[in-house]
């Protein structure tokens, strides 16, 4: 539906969450606040973990994704990295 007015103003909450301080963490970040937000300030004021806590989900989430039964390269890699 294609609307011809905008009259109505919504309201965006600005959450405190934490911010990358390089440019190639951002996917990490928005992958463990999807799966961690719930609206509710628990994290010393924040919706999220420090950016220091989200360091080891990076490396949970790879571990993850190797060993996933899916991955059809899952002996491949773990044979690159000499675990097999």
């Amino acid at each position: 539906m294609f609307c011809t007015t905008r009259s109505t103003t919504l309201q965006v909450p600005h959450l405190h969450t934490p911010s990358q301080p390089n440019l190639y963490d951002c996917g990490v970040i928005v992958l463990k606040f999807m799966e961690l937000w719930d609206g509710v300030e628990k994290y010393e004021g924040n919706t999220m973990p420090t950016y220091e806590e989200l360091q080891q989900v990076r490396e949970n989430y790879v571990c993850d994704w190797i060993l996933d039964v899916d991955n059809m390269q899952k002996d491949e890699v773990l044979q690159d990295l000499g675990l097999m």
